[in-house]
C-alpha cells in the first residue's frame, strides 16, 4: 500500500524544488532578494511541515535528491537534515508555531546570503 500523504508531501516538496531551480539558473540576479528567499522560506515550511506528520525522512531526502541542480540538492538536503534534527510536535498550534519560525529563519538566512552575495 502506498503512502498517500508521504507521496502528495513529496510531490510538494520536487515541485518546489523544480521552481527554485528555474528561478536560480534563469532568474537569480533578476528576481527580487524577498521574492526568491519567501519561496526559500515557503519550501522549510513544507519540509517542516512534512516532518510534523510523519513523512519519513528517506522519502523526503530521496526527492529532494531528484533535483538535478547541485545547489538546490544541497540546499534541500541541508534543509531537511535540520528539520529532522528537531523534534516532531504533536499539538496543532506549537506545530504551526514551529513550522512559521523554521519559515522565517531560512527566509532570513537566505536574505542575508543574497545580500552578501551582491557586496
Amino acid at each position: 500500500m502506498k503512502n498517500l500523504k508521504g507521496d502528495a508531501m513529496r510531490n510538494t516538496i520536487l515541485l518546489a524544488v523544480m521552481v527554485l531551480s528555474f528561478a536560480k539558473i534563469s532568474l537569480a540576479e533578476q528576481v527580487d532578494d524577498n521574492e526568491f528567499c519567501g519561496a526559500v522560506g515557503l519550501l522549510a515550511a513544507q519540509t517542516m511541515e512534512a516532518r510534523h506528520t510523519g513523512v519519513s525522512m528517506q522519502s523526503m531526502l530521496s526527492g529532494a535528491g531528484k533535483s538535478e541542480d547541485a545547489f538546490m540538492k544541497k540546499l534541500c538536503e541541508r534543509m531537511i537534515v535540520e528539520a529532522y534534527e528537531r523534534p516532531r510536535l504533536q499539538t496543532e498550534e506549537i506545530r504551526k508555531r514551529s513550522v512559521e519560525e523554521f519559515r522565517d529563519k531560512w527566509h532570513l538566512e537566505c536574505y542575508k546570503a543574497r545580500k552578501v552575495a551582491k557586496r
